[in-house]
């Protein structure tokens, strides 16, 4: 569909928090394969700029980064840090040992590198961003490289590199070009003008009550977003549209906006793309085509589209309890974070045994909670303490010497941009008014992959897998 819209070449982001979920251990296998990825681009005919990260935002969990970061001791991202470039270099180092063979320079599909995402718009440490590009030119070498930056002088200058290519994004391309060439001073990163990304429409997030993002039924935006892309070909210059397809952030892939309040983004990154969340062309396809195909000779026809599958009604149905079965336990003085216990994504219950009566708000560590903290006693639910809002619940609960106390805290997803903490799960002490709560329990429930609940009968429990 890209190439039947008079595109040559397809951007792709890797996930680092995909490849190595956990540290040392990388997953090349099915959506991770990347190697095959960019031999299907080549395969249609096509070139690729890859954006490898480490940071690529995208609205992505912790944009892109593994949670287990957070367990090395002074890591500090997105930084000249030493145990941070460490890492980053060692994924570097995996997945160039994956895509050699996709290498322009060795005749594959890959044209350029990015270095960092945006990196302008949040610090100007040089010296990390040379380094990035030092251990981009060890794993990807002969490949050319580029920043890609807010069209803002600040933005552009902080984020520059020597020898790499200096590229906007947004959506005003015109005043995009015109600063770029302004504000950057070295020849070594002058170059083709370029919007790195030309944004559709946006991302959606849980919570806010607007409508789906969308130019469907807004002809004077699709001509005038048109219209650009015209105005960019017919001086020469290049694009990359962001989104073409969005497409979905499948389980815990996708991230948070905050991190007060935390804003969790959802599931669908359809980003009013022209290739919707299903792959079916949106309108804004056909405008987009139309003003691309006078530059791009020889485009192929559009495919068809396949037709839309009827799904018959059917009932959600409660077929286990999220309790019945628990884990083996984690046992400690304090509570440990999730990551502490080894996970990184999905639900963490914390247990304690009441050795002495309390009674008043609950605190589930210093400041806002991480994220969503349900709070039962005796397995009755008392309420929930949830971050999405500025001034979290306040929930008291009244226990006495041997009541059972659970706190099931929900990771919502890291935030996608800044430099805040992205620990999750407890991290500090418990207390119920005054006391502060002991010996913890911890039962991890990742949700890595959907229990077999096929033969069981319906639960009564309100806290269940459907």
């Amino acid at each position: 569909m890209a190439k039947a819209m008079g595109l040559n070449t397809i951007f792709s982001y890797l996930y680092w928090h995909h490849i190595e979920p956990h540290q040392g251990q990388f997953n090349f296998t099915g959506n991770n394969d990347v190697a095959a990825w960019f031999q299907e681009i080549q395969n249609a005919g096509m070139k690729a700029v890859l954006r490898p990260g480490p940071y690529i935002c995208g609205e992505r969990e912790w944009g892109g980064l593994p949670g287990w970061l957070t367990q090395i001791s002074g890591l500090k991202i997105r930084s000249n840090n030493s145990p941070f470039l460490t890492a980053s270099g060692n994924y570097f180092a995996k997945v160039g040992a994956q895509l050699q063979s996709a290498l322009i320079s060795n005749g594959g599909p890959i044209l350029m590198v990015q270095i960092e995402n945006e990196y302008g718009y949040v610090g100007s440490d040089h010296a990390y961003t040379n380094a990035l590009s030092n251990l981009l030119k060890t794993s990807f070498p002969n490949t050319k490289q580029y920043t890609n930056d807010g069209a803002q002088e600040g933005a552009i200058k902080s984020g520059q590199v020597p020898g790499a290519l200096s590229v906007i994004d947004g959506t005003d391309s015109k005043n995009g070009f015109k600063l770029r060439d302004q504000v950057v001073k070295d020849q070594s990163s002058l170059g083709p003008l370029m919007n790195g990304e030309y944004w559709i429409r946006w991302f959606d997030s849980w919570g806010p009550h607007n409508g789906h993002s969308s130019y469907d039924g807004d002809t004077a935006g699709k001509a005038g977003r048109a219209s650009e892309l015209d105005w960019i070909l017919s001086n020469g210059h290049h694009f990359s549209i962001y989104m073409f397809h969005g497409g979905t952030s499948f389980a815990f892939g996708s991230g948070s906006g905050g991190p007060n309040p935390v804003s969790p983004f959802t599931t669908s990154y359809d980003y009013g793309a022209p290739l919707d969340e299903t792959g079916r062309p949106a309108s804004i396809y056909t405008n987009f085509r139309n003003a691309v195909i006078k530059y791009s000779p020889n485009t192929p026809a559009v495919p068809s589209t396949p037709p839309l599958v009827a799904v018959p009604e059917f009932a959600l149905k409660p077929m286990q309890g999220l309790f019945d079965t628990l884990p083996t336990p984690r046992t400690s003085s304090s509570p440990m974070s999730m990551e502490a216990t080894g996970q990184v994504f999905g639900y963490i219950l914390y247990e304690s045994i009441i050795t002495a009566a309390a009674l008043g708000k609950v605190q589930a560590g210093p400041g806002a909670p991480r994220d969503r903290v349900i709070i039962y006693v005796n397995g009755q639910k008392k309420g929930v303490i949830d971050a999405i809002y500025k001034t979290p619940a306040s929930i008291s609960i009244d226990v006495v010497k041997g009541d059972k106390l659970w706190l099931l805290v929900e990771n919502l997803g890291r935030a996608d941009n800044g430099f805040s903490d992205q620990t999750k799960g407890v991290v500090g002490d418990v207390t119920v008014g005054s006391t502060k709560i002991t010996i913890w329990n911890h039962y991890n429930f990742p949700l890595e992959a959907a229990p077999a609940l096929s033969g069981k009968q319906e639960t009564k429990t309100s806290d269940a897998l459907y």
